[in-house]
């Protein structure tokens, strides 16, 4: 089968389930840590709330939990339905986010934002530092004169020991999805086979086959790509911590700003 033009409008119906592990209250609680401490005091949303633009926002969890801690929240993404998860989740929570269908590497915004924030590998899912360039190059011309952008990053010890050459499942009532992957260490890539069937109402299931590719990207590599672009890597931490990264860290924490 041929692969769909946008995989994840494909994963969108069971991408939450799939991704049980990430509690995004959890995440919200660390990045409003990480604000506090690396960002802006005030911003210029209203009554000075600081104004928050989450790259990649998918369903739009993180989004809008952060959101519900004052933060005036844009979300993109380049996924239409992975967009309308999200408009649905922030109706049903109450909680006013505005989603844009934007490629994260070439999204414009009405003004300039606070806080800036790409999360659960999103940056790996890159084509190459280009486009991380790219990103820097817009989080700059967007960014207020405190702006801070946090993003996390997969480890290689991630895709070499914990992904590579293993194979993953999740069985639910409606769906079930397999998973299986293969890293090339000399490339730095991860290529990650995934077969969805989805129930359908005549008892029978539908079959869709898709791959997701995901590149290693060195810690050197994002520093050199921020200071060309004029930034400055402000703290690299462990996953979902405040101290500096381990060999046992299967993500890492980047905060960047201006110099």
């Amino acid at each position: 089968m041929n692969e769909p033009l946008n995989f994840y409008d494909m994963l969108a119906d069971c991408y939450d389930s799939w991704q049980h592990n990430n509690d995004p209250e959890e995440w919200a609680d660390y990045l409003n840590k990480l604000i506090e401490c690396y960002g802006p005091e005030k911003g210029d949303g209203e009554d000075n709330s600081r104004i928050l633009v989450d790259l990649g926002c998918g369903t739009g969890k993180i989004a809008c939990c952060m959101a519900k801690r004052g933060y005036d929240v844009i979300g993109i993404d380049s996924s239409s339905m992975m967009l309308n998860k999200a408009m649905d989740l922030c109706y049903e929570e109450q909680q006013r986010v505005l989603l844009l269908n934007q490629d994260i590497t070439e999204y414009e915004l009405y003004g300039t934002a606070d806080v800036f924030v790409s999360l659960l590998d999103t940056i790996n899912h890159l084509n190459g530092i280009d486009d991380l360039i790219k990103i820097f190059n817009s989080f700059k011309n967007y960014m207020n004169p405190q702006g801070i952008f946090i993003f996390d990053v997969a480890t290689e010890k991630h895709f070499a020991e914990t992904l590579n050459n293993n194979v993953f499942y999740d069985d639910e009532d409606d769906y079930t999805l397999l998973w299986t992957n293969e890293y090339d260490k000399a490339l730095g890539i991860n290529n990650a086979s995934i077969t969805l069937f989805e129930k359908e109402e005549n008892e029978k299931y539908s079959r869709l086959d898709g791959n997701i590719k995901e590149i290693y990207i060195k810690e050197e590599q994002i520093v050199s790509a921020a200071e060309k672009c004029g930034l400055k890597v402000l703290a690299i931490l462990g996953d979902k911590s405040f101290d500096k990264p381990t060999p046992r860290d299967e993500r890492v924490f980047f905060i960047v700003g201006k110099e």
